[in-house]
């Protein structure tokens, strides 16, 4: 038999769970994981749907049922999950895991195997930062080998939500299938790409197919593509994925980066041809900004509103 490609990069889904037998979807195997909880219970149960509509963008088999995912073929790419929200029977879609977001994540950079690159998938959000949970996302990224990616919110306002707005994580906006924006998708300094979330179809348990809509919705085209590109490009960095990204965005709305589209929708055709050429390499022009506080060397690092001064980011 034919060899088992390498695994270069896990994409961890931190939600609802995953319906491991749908009709529609990779089965549970060495390539398909997860972490039962004793609050939300076992990770391949999905009372809510939630989780495994996600999961249905990023990973549905190209078959004769339903949809195809951004990745419909894992090998190079290993899917992880853990279990936050719901529980095995019922149709509550709260937080009832044991522990938090924290130790979610740690339990995603668990699993990416020693020179393994990680994609952390989170479909979720608050209003209320956590100086605990933006040092962890930021020592996840300072590894070089962690990429995370999170909803921008859907309170329609410019109000920043948690994690999507802290610096070392890619916040997803929601546009239309005409690229509008979403009227719901939050819009603040912290949006970096837009992606689909009106009205996407996807796998929901009971090999059934439900229509949903939100940033939830936008957040795993784009955790997925990092995803699919980092499995072809797996000795660049994180930084040099953001970037590739951003870089190659359908720019939408205003003319450059704005607060509600970011850089633009996101391009894997041509995200993968700028990772591809080798000459010049490509440098990145902007990682995650840096907010109030972090060290600096030059404005252009600092988020919206800050300058470097100081070697720190800072209000003018």
């Amino acid at each position: 038999p034919p060899l088992s490609p390498t695994r270069y990069v896990t994409l961890c889904i931190i939600d609802s769970g995953y319906d491991y037998i749908h009709e529609d979807l990779p089965p549970g195997s060495s390539l398909v994981t997860g972490v039962s909880d004793s609050g939300s219970g076992s990770w391949f149960k999905d009372s809510c749907s939630h989780g495994t509509h996600v999961a249905g963008t990023t990973v549905a088999l190209n078959n004769n049922a339903g949809v195809v995912g951004i990745i419909p073929s894992l090998g190079r790419v290993g899917l992880h999950i853990v279990k936050v929200f719901g529980a095995d029977s019922g149709t509550s879609c709260t937080w009832t895991y044991s522990s938090s977001l924290v130790a979610a994540l740690s339990q995603c950079q668990a699993k990416a195997s020693s020179g393994e690159k990680l994609v952390v998938s989170m479909s979720l959000g608050g209003s209320f930062a956590s100086s605990t949970e933006n040092a962890a996302f930021q020592s996840a990224y300072d590894t070089g080998r962690v990429l995370s990616v999170a909803a921008a919110g859907n309170s329609g306002t410019t109000q920043y939500s948690y994690p999507a707005s802290y610096s070392s994580v890619i916040s997803v906006a929601c546009i239309s299938e005409s690229k509008a924006l979403c009227s719901f998708s939050q819009r603040n300094a912290q949006v970096d790409l837009a992606a689909p979330g009106l009205y996407v179809t996807s796998t929901t348990p009971g090999n059934t197919y439900s229509v949903y809509s939100g940033t939830s919705m936008s957040t795993p085209h784009v955790s997925a593509a990092a995803a699919l590109l980092w499995s072809h490009h797996n000795t660049r960095s994180n930084s040099d994925i953001w970037t590739s990204l951003q870089a190659t965005a359908q720019d939408l709305g205003t003319a450059g980066r704005d607060n509600s589209y970011g850089y633009g929708l996101i391009s894997v055709r041509r995200a993968f041809k700028w990772l591809t050429d080798p000459s010049p390499t490509p440098t990145p022009t902007r990682g995650p900004c840096l907010t109030a506080s972090q060290t600096c060397s030059t404005s252009s690092q600092c988020c919206s509103g800050l300058v470097c001064r100081g070697q720190r980011c800072r209000v003018p």
